[in-house]
């Protein structure tokens, strides 16, 4: 791992949350180029400022260095959502995740429809699970938004 995997990652975080680095910069207090030079080898962050990048985008430094995770923020928040589950709501969250991971790897193999046909099978799954517990999937994405 070098400097480079540093600019990337925090390149790529930044823009998977639609956050422009002039945004960002502002949003740290700091000039209006500040991450501008970071992501362009100008400059490194000091661990203190790491630090609080992180925080910023919603990611632990374990995250941020991880480089089997693609998506660290969402991979955060997911582990936020779970932290608080039971362990019945935990098992279907389990099962409903290894189904799309079996999809995501056989979906090269199926036709179209047939992928189709199974997203909907396990969103309507999803809906069942939040309607037995007296809520909507839009209930969870609007708290933690």
């Amino acid at each position: 791992m070098n400097t480079l995997f540093i600019r990337q990652r925090l390149t790529q975080i930044r823009c998977d949350k639609r956050i422009s680095e002039y945004k960002m910069s502002y949003d740290m207090g700091h000039s209006k180029s500040y991450i501008q030079n970071i992501t362009s080898s100008k400059s490194l962050p000091s661990l203190t400022e790491f630090l609080y990048m992180c925080d910023y985008l919603g990611v632990t430094p374990k995250e941020f260095f991880d480089e089997g995770i693609v998506h660290p923020d969402k991979v955060h928040t997911l582990t936020e959502i779970a932290s608080s589950l039971t362990e019945e709501d935990l098992d279907a969250l389990i099962a409903v995740a290894n189904r799309f991971s079996e999809l995501h790897k056989q979906k090269e193999k199926k036709t179209s429809k047939k992928l189709i046909l199974e997203v909907l099978f396990l969103y309507s799954y999803i809906f069942s699970i939040c309607q037995s517990i007296g809520s909507t999937p839009w209930d969870f994405k609007n708290s933690f938004a």
